[in-house]
């Protein structure tokens, strides 16, 4: 589904007309319905999906000591063997909050979310995209008799959005975070089957 799309079915969801074109910077209700979307757009992928987490992935210091962080990160963590490092995003570089500073001698092994733009999501994901928008601009600029199919079908949406998201992961439940948060470094002093 292309952005154009995406605004047209919010729209058409609200009792408007749809479009062709969107009106983007706009002062206008296809504008208005645009930063909806573009918000919810962020919003849900923050959450995390299969399609936008990235996990165990090691990020080493440029040569000024920072590590920069992935285009498009919209949260990040520590992750596996270095899970009890306290580290945060401050703009595009990682920060270490234990020891106060963005400056770091070695890697660091991360998880983080990206969000991606909106005709780059997941067809299941966007419908819930979408109908999420919808809801906020039709409480905003629609009926309120448009409210009850909107929820209805936003519900359904989550339920297909979230069984997408279970059926495209291949899960293993060894390797599931707080697994190996509780398994901690054990397996690495212990080596494969006990074997050093």
């Amino acid at each position: 589904m292309t952005k154009l799309e995406g605004v047209s079915e919010v729209l058409r969801r609200s009792g408007h007309p749809p479009i062709v074109a969107l009106d983007t910077d706009g002062a206008s209700r296809v504008a208005d319905a645009e930063r909806f979307l573009d918000q919810e757009n962020v919003d849900v992928q923050s959450r995390g999906w299969t399609f936008n987490a990235r996990t165990n992935v090691t990020l080493t210091p440029g040569g000024d000591k920072r590590i920069s962080i992935p285009a498009g990160v919209v949260t990040i963590d520590s992750f596996g063997k270095d899970t009890s490092r306290n580290v945060t995003q401050t703009g595009d570089t990682l920060f270490d909050l234990d020891d106060n500073t963005d400056l770091f001698t070695g890697t660091i092994v991360v998880s983080y979310v990206v969000a991606y733009q909106f005709h780059c999501v997941p067809h299941p994901i966007q419908k819930y995209i979408v109908l999420r928008a919808a809801a906020q601009f039709n409480q905003a600029n629609g009926s309120p008799r448009n409210t009850p199919m909107i929820e209805r079908d936003l519900k359904q949406a989550f339920v297909y959005a979230k069984r997408f998201d279970a059926d495209t992961k291949d899960t293993n439940l060894l390797n599931a975070s707080d697994v190996i948060v509780a398994k901690g470094s054990r397996i690495d002093s212990i080596g494969i089957n006990g074997v050093v």
